[in-house]
């Protein structure tokens, strides 16, 4: 917290600070990322999508391995929607 960094003295040579002060610009640049995003978000609505067969944003696929007979089903999202599991 810059308040409580402030009180530690000289802000000169004041290492909380100046860390409080980067941290803190990193979450405003954040929040400026975030409200850019949302000013430009779209709402879709999948139920609306037609099936043509492609694979596009908003469609469910099912991947199956012919071999196995085993079946994977993913939704196809955008970034802020994607749990990445590596």
């Amino acid at each position: 917290d810059i308040g409580t960094a402030r009180e530690l003295g000289d802000l000169k040579e004041n290492a909380e600070y100046h860390a409080a002060r980067e941290q803190q610009g990193m979450v405003e640049a954040r929040i400026r990322d975030i409200e850019g995003r949302m000013q430009n978000a779209v709402v879709i609505d999948v139920t609306t999508i037609e099936h043509t067969g492609k694979v596009i944003f908003g469609t469910t696929v099912e991947i199956a391995n012919v071999e196995t007979d085993e079946s994977v089903t993913y939704q196809i999202v955008g970034e802020d929607e994607a749990d990445i599991k590596l």
